[in-house]
């Protein structure tokens, strides 16, 4: 909410005129989830931006918000025994190595996530380790050449267009499972860890020095996963969330507390005495800080990751279709909340803000100058991956513009749909007010 002054009477030198004005400069969201479980949630959160906004400068750094959230009363979470796996595909001997590098890792700091053992998609007991393979990314990945940090940069942005979705909702009656970068891939969706894995295995296939690491941070909560990444410059940890890039020494970094570290032939439990990334050694060799689950890396760990994944793209006459149905929807939405007066909108600003969409390097501000000769114009554009059209629905009336006053007010709308890979999509959305000039 933004507070504007209005036009004046001179006349009236004791009177000042003001308006509310809803203008969507950045957001933050936070699971219910993750406050239940943790029972208060105390720290900083990075800032989401739209894409563009007219009227405001965007700095170049990151912004973040410092946020205390808790329940008064106080909800005390269920205990959930989690269910018995029922098999391994690991040796007793394994099997009996990482329950007891669990219980010694607990030992130093029961909080900590300290997981050797996850869980497949067939309820089975798998090493960690074994989701961790070289995997050939899609052609948009740049080699490294000479610049790996631009080949994280978009790997990352690639991976976090990717829909999210918890466990329990894709698979009714489970807690955490993980699936293969194939069954992933197929359902399209899926939670942190099968985010992180996928752009680990990207990067270990261009030779980038990275392993995956566990925690708990904001917003994601307790099944946070982030990648761990070794470049000339230093050492990162890289959200697949949101596509953030932090460096280790970074205290702004939203992961709070890191528990495990896992490479394809090992996996370390941090038994340091701090949690926070920023004050934590990374020297993986050293048993004083890290405990390692085997005393050496077993070359002899199969990944079960398949040698290869096809990325088929989305044609463009399913593109163009679904475009439209988006548009459709979002105008029909937007006609419904709008209290005050039908809106009008704009077919010629439609088209512009359709360009401004598909050129990535072009200045929005150069493009809106003609426009701005006959209109006042305020345009937020924001991108999101595609899941469905209620949330783009959703997205566009968070922007707030459908609340304003004016009962001549025109307004201009355009979807850009990127393909991805496979079936990702991500979604940019731009919308419009225009205000004619007296």
């Amino acid at each position: 909410m933004i507070v504007s002054s209005l036009d004046k009477d001179d006349r009236l030198t004791n009177v000042v005129h003001e308006q509310l004005l809803r203008r969507l400069v950045g957001w933050v969201e936070v699971s219910f989830s993750t406050v239940y479980a943790k029972g208060k949630v105390d720290g900083w959160l990075r800032i989401n931006r739209p894409l563009f906004f007219t009227g405001y400068s965007m700095p170049d750094r990151p912004s973040y918000l410092k946020v205390l959230i808790a329940f008064d009363p106080q909800l005390v979470p269920p205990r959930i025994q989690p269910p018995q796996r029922v098999e391994s595909v690991e040796n007793e001997k394994i099997s009996a190595q990482c329950q007891a590098w669990s219980k010694a890792c607990s030992a130093v700091n029961d909080s900590r996530r300290y997981a050797a053992l996850v869980t497949d998609i067939n309820g089975k007991a798998v090493l960690a380790c074994r989701f961790l393979a070289p995997v050939r990314p899609p052609p948009a990945v740049p080699h490294p050449g000479g610049n790996p940090r631009r080949s994280v940069e978009v790997a990352v942005r690639l991976v976090s267009q990717i829909p999210f979705v918890t466990d329990p909702a894709l698979f009714p009656g489970s807690t955490d499972l993980w699936t293969t970068i194939e069954k992933f891939l197929a359902l399209g969706c899926g939670d942190e860890e099968e985010h992180a894995v996928l752009l680990c295995c990207w990067l270990l296939s261009l030779q980038i020095p990275s392993c995956l690491v566990l925690g708990f941070a904001l917003p994601e909560g307790s099944k946070a996963a982030y990648v761990f990444v070794n470049l000339p410059d230093g050492i990162y940890l890289v959200n697949p969330c949101d596509g953030a890039i932090y460096p280790s020494t970074d205290a702004m970094c939203p992961l709070i507390s890191v528990g495990t570290v896992i490479t394809p032939k090992n996996a370390y439990g941090n038994i340091q005495s701090q949690d926070h990334p920023s004050q934590l050694q990374f020297d993986l060799n050293k048993s004083s800080d890290w405990k390692p689950l085997f005393d050496r890396e077993l070359d002899e760990i199969q990944s079960i990751q398949a040698p290869s994944v096809s990325y088929v793209e989305v044609s463009e006459d399913a593109l163009v279709e679904l475009r439209s149905s988006i548009e459709r929807e979002i105008k029909l939405r937007f006609d419904e909340a709008r209290k005050y007066g039908i809106p009008q909108w704009n077919l010629m600003a439609s088209r512009l803000l359709r360009e401004i969409l598909q050129d990535e390097h072009g200045s929005p501000e150069t493009r809106l100058a003609r426009l701005r000769d006959s209109y006042t114009v305020t345009v937020t554009a924001i991108t999101i991956p595609y899941r469905n059209v209620q949330e783009c629905v959703a997205a566009v009336l968070r922007c707030g513009l459908h609340a304003t006053t004016s009962t001549s007010s025109q307004f201009a709308l355009a979807v850009h749909l990127q393909p991805v890979f496979g079936h990702v999509i991500g979604c940019s959305i731009a919308i419009a007010l225009l205000t004619l000039r007296m």
